[in-house]
């Protein structure tokens, strides 16, 4: 699945409904939203859309989404004599850039996430790969605590339907705790393939790996207790996708022998 910004200026568009999404995903609830893409008529549905502000500070991402329908044509948001492309998305994470935690425009500045011109004033611009995984990284460092999960861990089906329930499960496996419980026992080196982003990209790819749901979490009940060092596996992003690249999801000992690891 691939990754695109989407870019917002205040100082350009008032967005009227802003504090209806903050305050909706907050209770918990799903928010669908639709935002121009500029001209990009290649974003898919189960892509990744990063909301990034612009023009005045506060800069910098403050949410993220997934995308629900494929980009498509209809009249420019400010010009009814023109066209644009746009997407919909549901609302997967989002923050007040006013009074909440956002990635600042300066962290965006560091690597890796410079490979990224993040200054753009057109939607749809599609992100590096390693500055995708950046950034979930970055976005589950700063909300650990928050309802924040990794979109191949949603199944289509059961996301809207199933969000307060995928919210339990989620909150504990990112609250420190089964996480690090996870990676303090099996280390940050992916169980799949063995890569490990240290190796790769030095100090600013410490520490980042995904952590896999050996149970599908459409499969777990509300109740079900969950053994970080039983249930979860680091596993680089490209394993997690192909992963989750079918219903029901492959096992590592499947990827494992698609690679002839």
């Amino acid at each position: 699945m691939a990754s695109y910004l989407l870019a917002w200026n205040p100082n350009r568009w008032y967005w009227e409904n802003l504090g209806g999404f903050m305050d909706a995903f907050k209770r918990g609830e799903v928010s669908t939203d639709r935002r121009s893409c500029g001209r990009n008529k290649h974003i898919a549905t189960g892509d990744h859309v990063w909301l990034i502000r612009l023009g005045e500070d506060p800069r910098g991402v403050f949410g993220h989404g997934i995308v629900t329908t494929p980009s498509f044509e209809d009249v420019h948001w400010s010009d009814p004599t023109k066209v644009s492309q746009y997407v919909e998305y549901q609302l997967h994470s989002i923050v007040n850039p006013e009074t909440e935690q956002i990635i600042p425009r300066s962290r965006l500045n560091d690597a890796p996430f410079n490979e990224m011109h993040w200054d753009t004033q057109s939607s749809g611009v599609r992100i590096p790969e390693n500055v995708a995984v950046a950034l979930q990284e970055e976005w589950r460092r700063l909300h650990a605590d928050d309802r924040f999960a990794l979109p191949e861990e949603i199944t289509g089906t059961t996301f809207a339907e199933g969000a307060k329930r995928i919210v339990t499960i989620n909150s504990y496996e990112r609250n420190s705790k089964a996480r690090s419980a996870c990676i303090a026992h099996y280390g940050t080196r992916c169980v799949v393939c063995g890569f490990k982003f240290f190796e790769k990209y030095g100090t600013a790819g410490d520490g980042i790996i995904h952590v896999h749901h050996l149970i599908p979490l459409a499969e777990v009940g509300e109740t079900y207790q969950l053994d970080p060092i039983q249930d979860l596996r680091p596993v680089c992003p490209n394993c997690h996708a192909l992963i989750h690249a079918r219903i029901p999801q492959y096992s590592i000992e499947d990827v494992r022998q698609m690679i002839g690891a």
